[in-house]
This record gives C-alpha cells, sequence and structure tokens, in this order.
C-alpha cells in the first residue's frame, strides 16, 4: 500500500458518464402519498433534469471516494447506481446496478470497473437516497446514473 502522503495529495475526480441517467421507465402510479408539490411537475424527467439534480452532490460523493482512496490509494472505478424516482420527485431506492461475477471480488483500479469497496457505494447510495427531483407528471421511474471515480 502507498504512503499517507500520496493519498492525500490524490484529487478525487468524480462524473457521469456521456449519456447518464437515459433510459427512463415507466413506472406507473403517482409514487407516493398527495401532497400539493413545491414547484409545478414537469411532463418527464429527462437526463438533463436528472444531472442538474445530482451534479451538485458530486463534491460530497467525491469526500465518500476519498475515504476508499485512504484504504485502496489505486482505488478507481464506477458505481451503476439504479434508481427509482416516485412521482412527487423523492427517491424510493438507489441501489448499485448488478455486478457481474468475477468483478466482485477484486478491487477496482480502473474506471470501467465496478467500485466493490462496500463503504464508498453505500456512502455514494446515501447521497442519491437524499436526492430530491422536480414532480413528474409521468409518475414513478427508474434509471441507472454511473457515477466515474479516478484520480488525476
Amino acid at each position: 500500500m502507498g504512503s499517507a502522503g500520496a493519498v492525500s495529495s490524490a484529487v478525487p475526480v468524480v462524473s457521469a458518464r456521456p449519456g447518464a441517467s437515459g433510459s427512463a421507465g415507466d413506472g406507473g402510479g403517482d409514487g407516493g402519498a398527495a401532497r400539493p408539490p413545491a414547484q409545478p411537475k414537469v411532463p418527464l424527467l429527462t437526463p438533463d433534469l436528472i444531472r442538474e439534480v445530482v451534479r451538485p452532490q458530486y463534491q460530497d460523493m467525491a469526500l465518500c471516494y476519498q475515504e476508499g482512496l485512504s484504504r485502496d490509494p489505486k482505488l478507481a472505478g464506477t458505481v451503476e447506481v439504479s434508481l427509482t424516482i416516485a412521482g412527487d420527485g423523492s427517491v424510493i431506492d438507489a441501489r448499485q446496478k448488478d455486478v457481474p461475477a468475477g468483478k466482485d471480488k477484486r478491487p477496482a483500479q480502473h474506471v470501467d470497473d465496478p467500485i466493490t469497496d462496500a463503504a464508498v457505494v453505500s456512502c455514494v447510495l446515501t447521497k442519491f437516497k437524499a436526492l430530491q427531483f422536480p414532480a413528474s407528471k409521468r409518475g414513478m421511474m427508474t434509471t441507472v446514473y454511473p457515477i466515474v471515480f479516478a484520480t488525476e
């Protein structure tokens, strides 16, 4: 393992892959209790709207990654978050998309590898669960949002 100095000098880079949060499923239903929305409902949560909500959290997610770097200075990879959003914009569920067999045991050291550090994944998912999206006329939806972690 590397020295503590090497870890503190690493600058975490958090980004989404191009095309992130692309597919919105038609989950049906209103996804939650009836209450007046804080803002007018949008017809559909587009990838751009989803990114607008997630991007301000990148710094907090970088802190999750920084903790992982303290355990593994070579840690790099992606957390693909399967995100279920209710019609009122609240997050119903956020979980790591299934990691292919064989990749779940090796340490992530390339941005295309899934991050298997449980603490980093848990921290990132907690950030997603706290998000509030605009209410959508379309109701509940599910999308996948990949978060890529690397050092410069």
